[in-house]
């Protein structure tokens, strides 16, 4: 049989209570013995360096996370608690969230937490100023922007690259936002039109003579499912169409009406809120 002898002391074929250095051992068999030495080096221990990249544009999948590893004992092994079929240093194509991670060696483990993060989606809020007709180009949209990554580029479908736009007809805008990392909104705004230019005069003079002889309403034609009623002072109502091919004369039921102030409710038939006010019937 053989027999060792440290140089700590111990007498077994192995020993776990060097430090670091030079040391001998000695082995002797019946016909003799060996003498020879090691050196104990100190290793240091596992340590690692992350390298991430967050996600661009919301929503996206562009993270990226690289784990350095040194010191320690190779080979080392990786372990995503995310994706088990994953060993590499390195994933890409992440979304946004938390990712956890243990990198081991011969000696241990280290776990990790990273964060992988996103600017807010962007987004756009308007303040609509309508067209007061659709025949008027007064128009306005001021636009508020919220999220991504500032500053940003603005694009409308009429060619302006203006933040907000303005002298504008009834109609449909679009309009693409593009912040710092060529992230991208897009979306459309309308610009209504408070009438179809309807212009309500306010008197007339049924004097037969050829001028202002009929209580005209300019575009009326447009709305066919019109209807315009005409109440005298005390409520009573003195003269009503559906639509509006034939002006009112001053007449109720084919009786002249004294002059005076008459009051109107126009109802243009396409679900805005009917127009009212006063006419005066001159003589």
């Amino acid at each position: 049989p053989y027999s060792y002898q440290w140089d700590n002391g111990d007498t077994t074929y192995q020993t776990n209570a060097l430090d670091t250095g030079l040391h001998y051992v000695t082995i002797t068999d019946y016909c003799g013995s060996v003498v020879d030495s090691l050196i104990i080096t100190n290793v240091a221990p596992l340590d690692i360096t992350i390298q991430s990249t967050d996600i661009n544009c919301y929503g996206d999948s562009t993270g990226q996370i690289l784990i350095i590893a040194t010191n320690g004992i190779l080979p080392y092994s990786y372990m995503w608690s995310n994706d088990t079929t994953v060993h590499d240093s390195v994933m890409t194509g992440l979304p946004a969230g938390v990712y956890y991670l243990t990198i081991a060696d011969g000696c241990g483990s280290i776990d990790t937490t990273v964060v992988l993060q996103q600017n807010d989606s962007i987004q756009f809020s308007a303040d609509i100023t309508n067209a007061t007709t659709n025949l008027d180009n007064d128009g306005a949209i001021d636009i508020a922007v919220m999220g991504g990554f500032p500053p940003y580029s603005y694009e409308w479908s009429n060619g302006s690259i203006s933040e907000d736009i303005s002298d504008l007809g009834n109609g449909i805008y679009w309009l693409t936002v593009t912040d710092m990392n060529g992230c991208t909104a897009i979306d459309t705004i309308k610009v209504e039109a408070d009438s179809y230019g309807i212009i309500i005069y306010n008197s007339f003079s049924p004097n037969a003579d050829g001028v202002n002889d009929v209580w005209n309403i300019k575009n009326i034609q447009y709305y066919p499912e019109c209807k315009v009623q005409i109440f005298n002072e005390w409520g009573n109502l003195v003269f009503t169409s559906e639509g509006y091919e034939i002006p009112w004369d001053g007449n109720n039921n084919g009786t002249a009406l004294p002059a005076g102030t008459y009051y109107y409710i126009i109802d243009l038939g396409n679900g805005d809120k009917p127009f009212s006010g006063a006419v005066s019937l001159i003589k």
